[in-house]
C-alpha cells in the first residue's frame, strides 16, 4: 500500500466515523433536532362569469422551513432555539429567523422554572407554526388581538394540573423596546381532555390591557375549543371570540370548522374557516 493509497483508506474511514461520532457527541450533551417543511398547493376557482376559463392551473410553494434546536446541560438548564425561514417573504431579519431562542432552568421538585430569551406567547388556543395547527390559518383573535412573540424573563410553576406563568418583555413582537417594559400572566388548569386558562398582558409605558380566556375539551374523536379576548388601548376597545370544533376522521386526517369574531369600538368582523 502505497501512501497515497493510505491517506485515501484514513480519509475514507474518518468520513464513515464522522456521523457516528456526531450521534454520540449528540447523545452525551443531550441535543435534539426537529423541525419541519411547510409547503402548498394553491388554486384560484372563479366563476365563469369573473372568468371564462374558470381553472387556472396550481400554484406550489415553498412556504416555511424550520429548525429546532434543544440541547439539555449538566444540572437543570435547558437551551432553545428555534430557527425558521420564509422563502416567499423576501429579505429576512434576525428576529423574524429567531423565532424562539431561551435559556430555562428546572427548579427541581419545587416545580419553578425561570426563563430568559424569546418564546412564543402562551395565550390563546391558537398556534403559530402550522404543525401545531388543527386548520391551515389563524384567526382574527390570534392575528389582530394578541402576540404571537415574547422577549423577556419569565417565571413559570407547574404541579401537572395547575400551572403559572408570569413575565416582564418587551412590547408585542418587538426585539427590543426602549423604556418602560409590559407585563403578564398566564394560569392554567389542565384535565386529561383538555384545559382552561387565563392570560392577561398590560403595557407599563401605553397602558394597554389585554385579557384572554381559552378553553379545550376532547369527546372521543371531537374537540371543541372556545376563546374570548377583551382588550383596550389608546381609547380604542376591542372584543372577540372564537368557536371551534375538530373531527379525527383517522388517525392522520381531520377535518376544523371555526367561526370568529372581532368588534373594534362597535365595528365588527368575522370569519369562517372549514
Amino acid at each position: 500500500m502505497n501512501f497515497k493509497t493510505l491517506m485515501t483508506t484514513l480519509l475514507t474511514t474518518s468520513l464513515l466515523a464522522a456521523p457516528a461520532m456526531a450521534e454520540e457527541a449528540a447523545a452525551e450533551t443531550g441535543v435534539k433536532f426537529s423541525g419541519f417543511v411547510d409547503a402548498s398547493l394553491f388554486s384560484v376557482l372563479a366563476s365563469e362569469a369573473e372568468d371564462p376559463e374558470f381553472f387556472d392551473g396550481f400554484s406550489l410553494g415553498l412556504d416555511q422551513v424550520e429548525l429546532d434546536i434543544e440541547a439539555a446541560g449538566t444540572g437543570s438548564l435547558t437551551v432553545r432555539t428555534d430557527l425558521n425561514f420564509f422563502p416567499g417573504a423576501g429579505a429576512a431579519s434576525f428576529d423574524s429567523l429567531v423565532e424562539q431562542s431561551y435559556a430555562e432552568y428546572s427548579m427541581g421538585d419545587s416545580g419553578f422554572y425561570p426563563q430568559v430569551g424569546k418564546r412564543n406567547a402562551p395565550i390563546g388556543i391558537e398556534a403559530l407554526d402550522p404543525v401545531d395547527m388543527y386548520q391551515y390559518s389563524q384567526g382574527l383573535i390570534f392575528t389582530n388581538a394578541t402576540p404571537s412573540n415574547l422577549n423577556g424573563v419569565f417565571l413559570g410553576w407547574s404541579d401537572g394540573g395547575l400551572s403559572a406563568l408570569v413575565w416582564g418583555t418587551n412590547d408585542w413582537d418587538t426585539p427590543k423596546t426602549a423604556g418602560k417594559p409590559s407585563t403578564g400572566a398566564r394560569f392554567e388548569y389542565a384535565f386529561d381532555a383538555g384545559h382552561v386558562g387565563l392570560s392577561s398582558t398590560y403595557s407599563l409605558a401605553t397602558e394597554a390591557l389585554m385579557v384572554d380566556l381559552d378553553a379545550k375539551a376532547g369527546f372521543g374523536d371531537f374537540t371543541a375549543f372556545a376563546e374570548g379576548n377583551y382588550g383596550s388601548a389608546s381609547d380604542v376597545d376591542t372584543t372577540g371570540f372564537l368557536v371551534k370544533g375538530n373531527y379525527a376522521l383517522t388517525s392522520d386526517f381531520s377535518a376544523t370548522v371555526r367561526y370568529d369574531m372581532l368588534t373594534v369600538d362597535d365595528v365588527a368582523s368575522s370569519s369562517i374557516t372549514g
